[in-house]
């Protein structure tokens, strides 16, 4: 077998449910050597296969991918509404400022809810699982969640200010760890070991695949701004800031969390090799 190969049959016994050191040892055992399997799980994936992965993702399960990303949108439409409303009602052309915290943190409350429904449901990637019911469940569990996005943040935060490159650095090694927080049930400080431990080795890769998606998603935000300034269509910038918004938000998550799996999928079968040297 060739690398593809290798790649793909470990891959579709993996979904089968197959253990990857049986997966392994089947290789093994109808002659492919121990350095090629190795060698085929070597390389990060390529940008070029995450791109397609994630069309193919998304495609699959747009509409509950897009009914999550779309509530947080208009439940700030809905902020900015009562902050008019607000002003309106003190006469006053700026919200004082108890009031601008009081929306903030509100704001951040829900995008913090729906981002983790987000993240949850990319994990499971099920077009039957009820979106109330996991909408309702990240509610109850929102605490855990909170715990790991603001150790990554805090972390990242740290890194900034000693420099800029060890906060680049924080922010990709802890990457994977909301993603390791609902699948593999690990969460405060382990979830950002575990993350560590995937990015270990695929540093630069990650910080390259990050920067190619941050670019891609800014490009389409400011081509389609670009469209609406010269045709000059400002009254269509909102409605179609918010489309823009609710179809791009998901593509990074959907995005990292394949180039989790692979890593993931890459040490597993590292650890049986190396394992399997030691005997």
């Amino acid at each position: 077998m060739d690398d593809k190969q290798i790649i793909e049959y470990v891959r579709s016994e993996h979904l089968r449910g197959v253990n990857y050191e049986v997966i392994v040892n089947a290789l093994v055992s109808s002659g492919s050597s121990k350095s090629a399997i190795n060698q085929a799980f070597l390389k990060a994936p390529s940008v070029d296969f995450l791109m397609k992965e994630t069309a193919k993702i998304f495609n699959l399960y747009k509409k509950p991918l897009l009914i999550i990303s779309s509530i947080p949108v208009l439940f700030n439409l809905v902020l900015l509404g009562f902050d008019k409303l607000f002003l309106l009602i003190i006469n006053q052309t700026t919200a004082p400022l108890y009031w601008t915290i009081i929306i903030g943190l509100i704001n951040l409350f829900i995008q913090l809810w729906f981002g983790s429904a987000l993240i949850y449901f990319v994990t499971l990637q099920d077009n039957k699982v009820n979106l109330k019911q996991i909408i309702l469940e990240r509610l109850s569990n929102l605490r855990g969640f909170i715990w790991v996005s603001t150790s990554i943040t805090v972390s990242t935060i740290i890194g900034f200010v000693l420099l800029i490159i060890p906060g680049i650095v924080f922010s990709n090694w802890f990457i994977f760890s909301p993603y390791i927080f609902f699948e593999e049930k690990i969460g405060g400080i382990n979830s950002l070991k575990q993350s560590h431990y995937y990015v270990k080795g695929y540093l630069l890769a990650v910080i390259w695949r990050t920067i190619i998606i941050c670019i891609s998603v800014s490009a389409i935000y400011l081509f389609i701004g670009t469209i609406i300034t010269s045709a000059g269509l400002k009254i269509l910038s909102l409605p179609l800031s918010i489309i823009i918004t609710i179809l791009l938000k998901p593509i990074p998550i959907v995005f990292f969390y394949i180039l989790y799996q692979r890593l993931k999928e890459t040490k597993a079968i590292y650890s049986i090799l190396e394992k399997t040297r030691t005997i």
